[in-house]
């Protein structure tokens, strides 16, 4: 079976994350964004002091260093069309963060309130091969949450061009820890994470 090549469009923390699982399954990814250097919300919108701009350059080299391609300062809509990309690559990932322009027929897929209207378990949208994710989809502005999304659409998409049933995921993501028993601080607890 030859590789795959996916197309990626946003680098913030649902398209970087989607990347480096689509990588991981062995697919090749190029990366487009309209911003001039990776990272979405997690480089504008979150100060250098809580998050150094040298430890999330270091995450994105991992996604470099797997493979991806980046095409920065170039937007869907603007620089490149989706039917343009559809034909391109075998699939076309949407992590473009929260949409907050009127218009949204360059899109040319089925919008919901808030966002591109998309399957909740497997990430498809209305087109066939083209799944969306993140803020995108449904702005929750949690950088843990978009994470995994991308990881979940990465199964979705591996799914897809594997020629299967496109299910997604099977495995619970929860980014709530709850509350503690009382005697109990956060250093004490060991935290187990299994697939």
């Amino acid at each position: 079976m030859r590789e795959a090549e996916l197309v990626i469009i946003g680098a913030g923390p649902a398209g970087l994350s989607a990347a480096f699982y689509l990588q991981q399954l062995g697919h090749a990814c190029t990366v487009f964004d309209r911003a001039g250097e990776p990272g979405g919300a997690l480089r504008s919108a979150i100060p250098g002091e809580r998050l150094p701009r040298a430890v999330l350059d270091g995450e994105i080299g991992i996604v470099r260093l797997l493979g991806a391609a980046f095409r920065m300062n170039t937007a869907l809509g603007r620089d490149v069309a989706i039917d343009h990309l559809r034909s391109e690559f075998d699939a076309v990932v949407i992590a473009i963060g929260a949409i907050v322009d009127a218009d949204t027929s360059f899109l040319k897929l089925g919008m919901a309130k808030g966002g591109i209207k998309a399957q909740v378990h497997t990430h498809e949208t209305s087109e066939r091969g083209v799944f969306a994710c993140g803020d995108a989809v449904h702005a929750n502005r949690m950088a843990v949450r978009a994470v995994a999304a991308g990881r979940a659409t990465a199964a979705s998409v591996g799914q897809f061009l594997s020629g299967g049933a496109v299910t997604g995921l099977h495995t619970r993501f929860d980014s709530m820890l709850g509350r503690l028993r009382e005697g109990v601080t956060a250093t004490d607890l060991v935290l187990t994470v299994t697939e």
